[in-house]
């Protein structure tokens, strides 16, 4: 399947919270990694459009990007990925 793809971030933030979106395909579950960890997961809308609101950073850098996956289980590659200094 394909990846999903992120809008543009800041390069920079003095917020330690932000909001991520960006498009996949409708019915999938997209997951949000910072730094090769996992922190939370949504579900695309029928236009296959996702945000994750309230996004906590780590102080310094944060590597952000993203998986989908369907409800059979097939898994992406990463999206294009972000660095977010905060």
């Amino acid at each position: 399947i394909p990846p999903p793809i992120l809008n543009p971030l800041f390069d920079a933030t003095n917020s330690a919270k932000i909001t991520i979106s960006g498009t996949a395909s409708s019915n999938e579950t997209i997951s949000l990694y910072i730094n090769n960890q996992v922190v939370d997961k949504t579900e695309t809308k029928k236009n296959g459009t996702f945000v994750f609101e309230n996004v906590l950073l780590e102080k310094g850098e944060n590597i952000v990007k993203a998986k989908a996956a369907t409800e059979n289980k097939n898994e992406s590659d990463f999206s294009n990925s972000y660095t977010v200094l905060f």
